[in-house]
This record gives structure tokens, sequence and C-alpha cells, in this order.
């Protein structure tokens, strides 16, 4: 028989700062640089859909930045 699974933990913020799009971009670059490195040193590959929905959301904070100089 399979042991139960342990849910994820829950992170509950406790404060905000507002960032602009173009420093998340920056900083979501330097985690993501690391992180691939991290999981290379490791040899982690649960780690690639976690990759590549931090791609989707640098592409999607792109986007945004983009559609805002044309504004």
């Amino acid at each position: 028989m399979d042991l139960p699974l342990d849910p994820p933990t829950r992170i509950q913020p406790v404060s905000a700062t507002p960032v602009s799009v173009k420093r998340a971009i920056k900083h979501l670059d330097v985690f993501l640089n690391e992180f691939e490195a991290r999981s290379r040193n490791s040899n982690h590959s649960g780690n690639s859909a976690v990759m590549v929905q931090l791609q989707k959301l640098r592409e999607a904070l792109t986007k945004e930045k983009e559609s805002k100089k044309i504004k």
C-alpha cells in the first residue's frame, strides 16, 4: 500500500510591497539562474515543472511590460 502524500506547505504572506514589472523580471531572472544551477548540481529532474512555470511567468511579465510601453 502506498504511503499517504503530505499536502504542500501553505505559505501565508504577512505583508506585500509593490514592485515594478521591470524589477520583478530582474528578480525572477536571478532566481531562475540560481534555481537552474542548483537543480543541475543536485540532478533533481522533478524541478523541470517548476522551471517551466517560472519561465511562463517571466514571459507573461515581459509581455505586460511591452504592452505598457506601447500605451
